[in-house]
């Protein structure tokens, strides 16, 4: 099976992201993406935390079970914070994520997004790529 776009919601200046309306169903991936690091919501698997950039961002994640979440709850909520949950289906629920996720590659300031290069393992684990900007 492929993997599928399920849909986005995102929140600003609140601790809670409403994704009751994306339609998700058991074994969905929703991966959430923000700034402010904090605590990680319950049931959820921290990826990234970089705190030593100015954009100081998080990412996390879930597989959805048999009643998939209608929000996520327990984010960082400030006047300069947000928040964007992405579903996915057709993920690899054992295994997800098969490589380390990378982080804080930027190399200067006002450059493009640069990763290095990636190669997965598991079929139909992903790649997602993000980037942050503080200010």
């Amino acid at each position: 099976m492929a993997i599928t776009f399920v849909g986005v919601a995102s929140s600003e200046n609140s601790s809670t992201i409403d994704i009751s309306g994306l339609g998700l169903a058991e074994g969905d991936i929703v991966y959430v993406v923000g700034g402010r690091p904090g605590t990680t919501p319950s049931g959820y698997t921290p990826d990234i935390v970089e705190v030593s950039g100015s954009a100081r961002c998080r990412t996390f994640y879930k597989i959805m079970g048999a009643t998939p979440d209608t929000s996520v709850s327990g984010l960082t909520s400030n006047s300069q914070c947000g928040h964007t949950a992405i579903a996915f289906r057709g993920v690899d629920t054992t295994t997800p994520l098969d490589v380390a996720s990378q982080g804080d590659f930027e190399n200067s300031s006002n450059t493009d997004l640069n990763p290095p290069s990636i190669t997965t393992v598991t079929d139909n684990s992903m790649i997602l790529c993000g980037g942050f900007h503080d200010d």
